[in-house]
């Protein structure tokens, strides 16, 4: 974990934290081949995945109750539904044309909140309660949910404390949770097909055609599930931590890695960025050979330094997602949104200050909060956020 953070938010990060980032069509974190026809506002432009440039000006509060103090617990954090409803460290986000679909980390439970009328509802698990139960959604039970994705249907959700993927279906009125790969309850770091698969606390997800690309927290790993046969195996980093050691596939090494997004570059094809928060860098993995180089901050370099490649510093990257153009990154520990322009790896800050302590929204230069973990980007919904307590977005 992060070392010598500077404010309380760190220390719970400890506790809780486990990230960022198909939900609609343009999402993302589900990539799928572009048909080589001429682009519309808010879809990707042929072969590139790339979204017309978004004009971010301001935040606005979507659900919860920001934060006005930062102590223990903070103020706001609960687990009502309704409106504005509550939530004590909202997760991964998904959408589908009608609901945002989060996970809720400390409360143990994944909600969804009507697009429209603003409603929170708890779909999946109990406030509070540690489990590892498959079934309806009023009785399984969840333990620290951390990622979401949705792919159809289909809500894939990464049970960090669990060590395991578990899925919902969204269309059921039930919401039936079901185990993918891993046992729930029991971690290590074996590959294998379904429950003979080993996890150490999958956080980040993205979907690349028939396979689950997954965030293997404290095993400093990144993961592949092969969707047809839920065949698990490590395609990057090693389960001994190190230093920020670019090389191929397990040869390379990873300290708490994050947040992932996926991206088609036109030379290299399908690569994966990753966020590795306590190297504090952002890393790329390129999936033909699985060679992993850094793009921008310099391992061990704790700061909020615009700049270009290394000259760049993060402190404690966590959520990460894309538009296709552009990297946003949750700067966890700097309390801020930062921007990686893809082409040529400048870093610029979008919003934030590290000196908050309190939630405000509104224009971005004075949107201010003491908790950024995770964002998603959707073409249609514009930049989405979360905070200890509330869910916002940057429009």
């Amino acid at each position: 974990m992060l070392k010598n953070m500077r404010s309380t938010v760190v220390f719970v990060s400890t506790l809780f934290l486990c990230s960022c980032l198909g939900i609609d069509a343009f999402d993302s974190k589900s990539v799928t081949p572009n048909n080589p026809t001429t682009p519309t506002p808010g879809t990707p432009t042929p072969n590139l995945n790339i979204y017309p440039a978004l004009a971010f000006t301001e935040t606005e509060l979507i659900a919860g109750v920001g934060m006005v103090d930062v102590g223990m617990p903070p103020t706001g954090t609960g687990s009502a539904d309704g409106i504005p409803g509550s939530f004590d460290l909202p997760g991964g986000i998904s959408l589908d044309e009608n609901y945002y679909y989060l996970s809720d980390g400390v409360n143990r439970t994944l909600r969804r909140v009507n697009r429209k009328t603003k409603e929170v509802q708890t779909i999946v698990g109990s406030v509070g309660v540690i489990g590892t139960t498959d079934g309806p959604g009023a009785t399984a039970l969840l333990n620290s949910p951390s990622d979401t994705l949705l792919d159809g249907t289909t809500l894939y959700v990464s049970d960090v404390y669990n060590y395991c993927i578990r899925t919902v279906n969204v269309a059921d009125p039930n919401f039936t949770v079901s185990t993918l790969v891993g046992t729930c309850g029991s971690s290590g770091s074996a590959d294998g097909v379904g429950p003979a698969a080993e996890f150490a606390g999958p956080t980040g997800m993205v979907k690349l055609g028939n396979a689950l690309y997954v965030i293997d927290r404290f095993n400093n790993t990144i993961r592949k599930v092969k969707l047809d046969t839920l065949e698990v195996t490590t395609i990057a980093g090693s389960s001994v931590p190190g230093a920020n050691l670019d090389a191929v596939g397990t040869l390379a090494r990873f300290n708490d890695p994050q947040g992932l997004a996926a991206y088609n570059d036109p030379v290299d094809g399908d690569v994966l960025f990753v966020t590795d928060a306590s190297n504090n860098t952002i890393r790329r993995i390129r999936l033909s050979d699985n060679n992993v180089t850094t793009v921008a901050g310099t391992a061990g370099v704790a700061g909020h330094a615009d700049g270009t490649g290394a000259a760049a510093t993060f402190y404690g990257p966590y959520g990460l997602t894309t538009d296709g153009t552009s990297l946003y990154v949750a700067d966890f520990a700097n309390l801020a949104v930062r921007k990686i322009l893809i082409s040529d790896y400048s870093v610029t800050t979008l919003f934030g200050d590290p000196t908050a302590t309190a939630d405000n929204f509104g224009p971005l230069a004075t949107t201010r909060t003491p908790w950024i973990p995770y964002l998603h980007f959707s073409s249609e919904a514009g930049l989405l956020c979360v905070s200890r307590t509330a869910f916002y977005r940057v429009k």
